[in-house]
C-alpha cells in the first residue's frame, strides 16, 4: 500500500514579506510472502516519512541604489523504516531538525554580498555533537559597472571570492559518517568584444575535517570512518568560451575548461588498507566542449581529457596469488555527441 499527501500555503502580508509553509506525509507498506522447500518466508517492510517546514522572505528596495533581501525558517523531518521477517528484524528511525537564515545586499547592482546561516539538529548524534553551524558569505564586485569600463572591445569585469563551513553526512548501506569541510574561493570573470569571448579563473583550497564520533544505536546507522585526519584539496581552475564564427544562420561555440588540483591527507592517516602504492589524482584534467547551430540544426561534442594519475590494477595471477601493477591514468576520449534538430514553430 502507497499513502502520500501534501500541504502548501502560502501569505502575502505585504509587497516585501512572504510566508509559506508546506507539509507533507508519506507512508509505503510492503508485504513479501514465499514458499520454498516447504518453508514459508513472510516478511514485512514498512517506511514512513514526514517533513514540515516555514519560510519568511523579505525582499526591501532601500532608495534608488540599496536592494536588501532575508530569509528565515525551519523544518523539521522524520523518517521511520521497519523490516520485519520470520528470521530477520531491522529498524531505524531519525529526525532531523534545520534552522537556516540568510542575508543579500545589493549596492547600485555592481556590489553584492550574500552571507547565510544553517544549524542542524539530528537524532542520530549524541547530544554534544547535534549543535553543529554551517555558514558561508560571499562578495562580488563587477567593476566594469561601477567604473563604467564597458566598451565594444572590454564587455565584463568582475571579481568575487567566498569563505564556508559545512557538515555533511555520507551514507553507504548502513553506514553513516560526518564530516566538516571548510571552503575558500576567489576568482574573477571577463568578457570582450561584445560578449563573444570569456574568460574565468577559480582558485580553490577545501579542507575536509574527520568528525566521526559515537551514534545513537538505535538509529540503525553505525560509524564507518575512511580515514583519520584532514583532507585538503587545492586547485585553479580555468575556463574560457568563445563565439568565433557568426554568420547568415551558422553559429559555432567553443568552451575550453582546465583544473588542476592536489589532494593531501594532514595530521593524520588512512584507515584502509591497500596492496600498494598509487596516486588516481591527475596532475591536471580538461574538457572541450563545441556547438555547431546552423538554422534549426544543432551538433555538439564534448572530448574529455587527463594527465597523469596511477591506478592499482590486477594484472593476472601467480599461482593463487595475484599480480598488482601501477597503470597510468592519462587518457583522452569523447565523453558525448549529440545532434539536433528544433522544428520551426
Amino acid at each position: 500500500s502507497f499513502l502520500q499527501g501534501s500541504l502548501i500555503l502560502q501569505y502575502y502580508p505585504t509587497d516585501w514579506l512572504t510566508l509559506s509553509s508546506q507539509s507533507s506525509l508519506g507512508k509505503v507498506n510492503e508485504l513479501e510472502e514465499r514458499t520454498e522447500n516447504l518453508d514459508a518466508y513472510k516478511r514485512r517492510d514498512s517506511h514512513h516519512r514526514s517533513l514540515i517546514n516555514f519560510f519568511a522572505t523579505v525582499n526591501k528596495k532601500i532608495g534608488s541604489s540599496f536592494t536588501f533581501s532575508t530569509f528565515a525558517g525551519f523544518q523539521y523531518e522524520s523518517l521511520d523504516n521497519e523490516t520485519k521477517g520470520n528470521y530477520n528484524y531491522a529498524h531505524y528511525s531519525r529526525q532531523d531538525e534545520y534552522y537556516f537564515t540568510g542575508v543579500d545586499l545589493s549596492i547600485n547592482d555592481f556590489l553584492f554580498a550574500h552571507f547565510d546561516y544553517r544549524k542542524d539538529v539530528s537524532s542520530v548524534f549524541p547530544e554534544s555533537y547535534k549543535q553543529e553551524p554551517t555558514h558561508s558569505a560571499s562578495l562580488a564586485f563587477i567593476f566594469s559597472d561601477a567604473f563604467n569600463w564597458r566598451s565594444s572591445a572590454f564587455s565584463f569585469g568582475k571579481v568575487r571570492t567566498s569563505i564556508g563551513k559545512m557538515y555533511e553526512d555520507k551514507y553507504s548501506a548502513n553506514y553513516l559518517s560526518r564530516t566538516r569541510e571548510n571552503v575558500f574561493e576567489i576568482g574573477t570573470d571577463f568578457k570582450f568584444a561584445n560578449n563573444r569571448i570569456g574568460f574565468s579563473y577559480n582558485y580553490f583550497n577545501e579542507m575536509e575535517i574527520d568528525r566521526n564520533r559515537s551514534i545513537d544505536p538505535t538509529s540503525g546507522f553505525v560509524v564507518a570512518p575512511i580515514y583519520n585526519g584532514n583532507l585538503r584539496e587545492r586547485g585553479s581552475e580555468f575556463i574560457v568560451n568563445a563565439t568565433p564564427v557568426i554568420a547568415r544562420g551558422f553559429k559555432y561555440d567553443a568552451t575550453l575548461l582546465w583544473m588542476n588540483s592536489k589532494t593531501t591527507i594532514e595530521n593524520g592517516y588512512s584507515t584502509q588498507g591497500s596492496y600498494g602504492i598509487s596516486n588516481p589524482t591527475p596532475s591536471w584534467t580538461s574538457s572541450i566542449l563545441n556547438q555547431v547551430t546552423w538554422k534549426n540544426i544543432a551538433f555538439s561534442f564534448l572530448i574529455d581529457a587527463r594527465k597523469g594519475g596511477t591506478f592499482y590494477s590486477l594484472n593476472g595471477w601467480s599461482g593463487s596469488y595475484p599480480n598488482y601493477v601501477n597503470v597510468d591514468g592519462t587518457q583522452i576520449k569523447l565523453r558525448d555527441l549529440s545532434i539536433g534538430y528544433q522544428f520551426p514553430k
